[in-house]
């Protein structure tokens, strides 16, 4: 087993097309007490960027050097039901994290993204919390919960129902706030808000929301 009292959190770099921007922002989001487990092509970025995984995990279709001995591998057959991402996810949980970051998971094929995005549900229904992140956006999913988004002043913020019909929800500190009020899912209505306050808060009183966080531009 993993040593939580030293790992804050998982960091799963995953194998989404990249550029020196992308290996940059990722280079400088992994901290040094980061258990950092790459998906499948995932292993080329860490190598990119100078930092050697605790664990890959793949079926290496996409990965197309030959990972050292020196690393732990776990391999995947090519046919199999879940992505090499989702096997992460699941390693991930097993070893006891809680809070586990997606790097590497946007951008490249659309069903991809997608099957990242929808791990934020199903890692939630596990009691862990998961984050997609590339450098100037990153997504959340909150389910009858509170979140405060804290010194995001100008943040472009988008709200969306996910796996259900319709949220309810409040929120406070923001360009178009909300008391109470219900968003279908059938109507993107809540594209495009704007942070104006220090410490900005979204309480979802049912529901489920995606929260797309895109950084000032």
């Amino acid at each position: 087993m993993v040593n939580l009292k030293y790992y804050m959190r998982c960091v799963i770099i995953a194998a989404a097309p990249y550029d020196n921007i992308e290996l940059n922002f990722i280079k400088n989001e992994i901290n040094k007490n980061d258990f950092i487990l790459c998906a499948d092509g995932g292993f080329e970025k860490a190598k990119k960027i100078g930092i050697i995984p605790d664990l890959v995990i793949g079926d290496m279709d996409s990965n197309k050097k030959i990972i050292p001995l020196t690393i732990n591998t776990i391999k995947l057959p090519i046919k199999k039901d879940d992505t090499d991402t989702m096997v992460c996810i699941n390693k991930a949980i097993e070893f006891g994290f809680k809070n586990i970051i997606i790097l590497g998971g946007l951008g490249g094929r659309l069903d991809h993204t997608f099957a990242n995005i929808s791990t934020l549900l199903y890692a939630k229904n596990k009691n862990a919390n998961i984050s997609i992140k590339n450098h100037n956006t990153e997504i959340k999913l909150l389910c009858n919960e509170s979140y405060i988004l804290t010194n995001k002043i100008g943040y472009t913020i988008s709200i969306f129902p996910f796996a259900c019909l319709h949220t309810r929800l409040t929120l406070d500190g923001f360009e178009y706030p909300l008391k109470n009020s219900i968003l279908n899912a059938d109507n993107p209505v809540g594209v495009s808000n704007v942070v104006i306050n220090t410490n900005a808060t979204i309480n979802v009183h049912e529901g489920n929301i995606l929260i797309f966080i895109l950084k000032e531009v």
